[in-house]
């Protein structure tokens, strides 16, 4: 590898560091030169879980120079990985640096090999040894969320994969102005728009939006309007685990461009705006269908004509938190795969 061209090592390094980010942080231990020719890529794809890991990954964009900031997928869970520990991870040698310009950390638990080099040094040398650098603790959801904020805000240029896997109670401060010009799949517990006209759109290259944690999608007559001018082109839309809401399966009827289900005082079926003219597909996937009368049968009955653009897929139990592995999802965007676009039949729908 010493006599092959720079530009051709960080070509394979663009084609291998497309996991949680371990492996450009470990290229970047093995020499001097792997160190250099891997930094345009050592962030190019990241995976960070838990407060620590979130805080530790701000601090360390933030001192990150903007072209060597350039992220392409990203993905960040403010929930720990369960029953993460050292002992069920890669012996220490194995896991990535901490230097000046990579500090998060990835399991949360793992103290860097250069900074456990370091104090063995030191150590053996006599000279006093310096404790592990501590990492800011969550304070309260919204200085989480601030610092999720700040770390989509910081990417939103170079991001073309990103799923935020944070509970809703959280999304009550996740508020984001920017603009994301190369997003082309994302994963988010609620709708991230704004509901001002922005020019350029938000979204311009989106193609498939994934919101995982439907609570009550009311039929906001604004929302279509606004997917339109904010996503021009957006092809795949999921809702999954709507709870009870017995105007949606009417709303949604009109939004497609088909006849109301039938009339409701409650709302203005005239004011609901189309979905977007791009829009091929929308997956519904609802929780339990327990006590769901009214709209269990809207959505049988926009199922039962039969159109092309509408996917009712099978109910997910509200208690069932295992039925959906949001990395696996993530991964599969990543490298291209159907992921959560495929049915639970096994039937292709992309």
């Amino acid at each position: 590898m010493d006599r092959t061209p720079s530009e051709v090592c960080t070509r394979i390094y663009t084609y291998a560091c497309t996991d949680s980010g371990f492996t450009g942080r470990s290229i970047s231990l093995t020499s001097r030169q792997f160190h250099q020719e891997c930094r345009p890529v050592r962030y190019q794809s990241i995976a960070v879980h838990g407060p620590q890991s979130i805080f530790a990954l701000e601090s360390s964009l933030k001192n990150v120079p903007a072209h060597l900031r350039r992220v392409r997928y990203l993905f960040i869970s403010s929930e720990s990985r369960p029953g993460s520990s050292l002992a069920s991870r890669r012996p220490e040698w194995q896991h990535p640096t901490m230097d000046s310009e990579q500090v998060f950390l990835i399991p949360e638990e793992v103290e860097s090999t250069a900074s456990i080099r370091a104090r063995l040094i030191a150590a053996r040398a006599g000279a006093p040894v310096r404790p592990p650098r501590a990492v800011p603790q969550a304070s309260s959801e919204e200085t989480l969320t601030r610092s999720i904020q700040t770390i989509v805000a910081l990417v939103a240029e170079t991001v073309e994969v990103m799923e935020l896997n944070i509970p809703i109670s959280m999304c009550t401060y996740l508020r984001s102005d920017a603009s994301f010009p190369q997003l082309t799949d994302l994963s988010s517990t609620i709708f991230m728009l704004s509901y001002y006209q922005t020019n350029p759109p938000t979204y311009p290259q989106l193609r498939r939006w994934h919101i995982t944690d439907c609570l009550q999608p009311l039929p906001d007559c604004d929302l279509y309007r606004t997917l339109t001018e904010s996503t021009p082109s957006l092809t795949h839309l999921r809702l999954s685990r709507i709870r009870h809401d017995p105007l949606f399966g009417k709303s949604v009827a009109v939004a497609l461009g088909q006849a109301p289900l039938s009339a409701s005082p409650l709302v203005d079926m005239s004011r609901i705006q189309k979905v977007p003219p791009s829009l091929e597909k929308l997956y519904i996937q609802p929780a339990s269908y327990e006590y769901y009368g009214v709209f269990k049968r809207d959505m049988e009955e926009l199922a039962a004509r039969g159109s092309d653009r509408f996917v009712l897929l099978q109910e997910i139990p509200i208690e069932d938190q295992a039925t959906r592995d949001p990395v696996a999802d993530w991964e599969a965007a990543v490298y291209g795969e159907e992921g959560c676009w495929r049915r639970q039949d096994g039937n292709s729908t992309v």
